[in-house]
């Protein structure tokens, strides 16, 4: 979540426009800062400095910063809350206790998309369950349509945890070869340049091979088991026999987890567990590469910068106040020029007034380096009163 997401939101260029009776929108940044875009004047700043009232804001919670974060909402307020294809029972469950005052005044809307509402009948359909009819033409408070949606996530979170099961125990079966890699590489490290071929071979099991080819065919996923074996059989004379037991009791795990989960479409989320690695590595090297971005981009103060600044003709020339009540027809003295050839940065230039060249500064001289000008008040209607000279 990013500032412009909250500036898009305000100005109107979202798919979705906010009505008019919004001052605000309030955002999670990525460190977890709470931050909110003033709509009228197109300012970030923090929520806590914020004058614009709670019943004048639009606060959009993401996925990653739901657990744990609290802001004050107005007592009626109304939630909608959107359901993703990984979310998982938890984060609907942090999503939805966002809302502090749910039953005592503030609701909740739940949004439904047609995708998320196969993937809900499918599992309705593999357990048995009734079909309900289409979510459309059901009632906003159809109790069937939330027990299915609470089916849908726990079985989801026992998907995930199966998957991450799975993953573990391709982990420790890569952890027994590497063990005894581990000591072979220490015993034979200081060789460096006449290390033996078999400890080169041994330093490769710590690497993780990404695949970037692209296949002509579609790619046939690999169960479980099939995983396993093929890493079994490319490492096998890393296997010492003292690992043996291990070995099968890791074989034996993954077997019963691919028998308790068959060859349904219920088993799709742990079939390509290698492609599933494959994708989480490429996540955290792009991680690290746009939190590396990110430290580059240092905040920038803004300061006067130091230069050899010009102190030529600075002496003061005199001059007769009565100059200042000549006509505007009268040949300008010499001390004068007319303010319209005088620029300041970002400014527009005066009229017809004369101002001091020497306090000024000379436009007529041009320095290499720079000139700092004295400041100068505007002469008032009394002549009398001399121009005002700010060091």
């Amino acid at each position: 979540m990013t500032p412009e997401f909250g500036i898009r939101g305000a100005d109107g260029s979202m798919p979705i426009t906010l009505p008019d009776w919004i001052e605000g929108v309030v955002f999670i940044e990525e460190d977890g800062a709470k931050r909110i875009l003033n709509r009228q004047s197109r300012e970030v700043g923090k929520l806590a400095d914020s004058g614009v009232p709670i019943s004048a804001r639009f606060c959009f919670y993401d996925q990653i910063h739901t657990t744990g974060m609290d802001i004050q909402h107005r007592l009626d307020a109304v939630a909608a809350l959107t359901l993703g294809k990984d979310m998982v029972w938890r984060d609907f469950a942090q999503g939805a206790y966002r809302m502090r005052g749910i039953g005592r005044g503030q609701s909740i809307c739940l949004y439904i998309i047609p995708e998320i509402e196969q993937l809900i009948s499918r599992d309705i359909g593999l357990a048995h369950l009734p079909q309900l009819p289409g979510f459309a033409t059901l009632g906003n408070r159809h109790k069937g349509v939330l027990d299915a949606v609470a089916c849908w996530l726990l079985c989801q979170s026992m998907r995930t945890e199966k998957v991450q099961y799975a993953m573990l125990q391709l982990q420790n079966l890569a952890n027994i070869w590497r063990r005894s890699s581990l000591a072979a590489v220490m015993e034979d490290y200081e060789a460096m340049a006449g290390m033996k071929p078999e400890t080169l071979a041994r330093v490769q099991v710590y690497k993780e091979p990404i695949d970037f080819k692209v296949p002509s065919k579609v790619p046939q996923l690999d169960t479980i088991g099939a995983a396993a074996e093929r890493r079994i059989a490319d490492a096998q004379r890393f296997v010492q026999d003292a690992d043996r037991p291990e070995l099968e009791e890791i074989r034996g795990n993954m077997q019963r987890l691919a028998e308790a989960g068959g060859e349904t479409e219920e088993t799709q989320g742990e079939r390509g567990l290698e492609t599933e690695q494959q994708r989480e590595q490429e996540q955290e090297r792009q991680q690290e590469v746009e939190e590396e971005g990110q430290r580059e981009q240092e905040i920038q103060i803004e300061k006067f910068v130091d230069l050899m600044h010009c102190r030529d003709h600075e002496e003061p020339v005199p001059w007769d106040v009565d100059t200042l009540a000549v006509p505007e027809d009268t040949p300008m003295p010499k001390q004068f020029y007319e303010a319209r050839d005088f620029r300041l940065w970002k400014r527009q230039p005066l009229k017809s007034l004369f101002l001091s060249g020497d306090m000024i500064g000379n436009i007529s001289l041009t320095a290499v380096v720079a000139k700092r000008l004295f400041g100068c008040n505007p002469p008032s209607p009394d002549v009398n009163q001399p121009c005002a000279r700010n060091h």
